[in-house]
């Protein structure tokens, strides 16, 4: 039997997406939930990284995520 988890969806108040996974924890106030690219564009930015870096590294791991093979 296959666990089923029910996501509901959400927008971002960031950039604006709706996403189902489950969201990040922004680290501008610490309380406020941020789709999962953004949480990682703000790590990748509390660490130095420029913005063009930051959307290749997303791209790839988009690219290498599990998508329920």
């Amino acid at each position: 039997m296959k666990n089923i988890i029910n996501f509901h969806t959400r927008k971002c108040p960031f950039c604006g997406r709706t996403y189902a996974e489950h969201p990040a924890l922004s680290r501008r106030d610490n309380k406020t939930e941020i789709c999962p690219d953004c949480g990682v564009r703000e790590a990748l930015a509390s660490i130095g990284i420029k913005s063009d870096e930051q959307e290749q590294i997303l791209q790839t791991l988009h690219r290498y995520q599990n998508t329920d093979d």
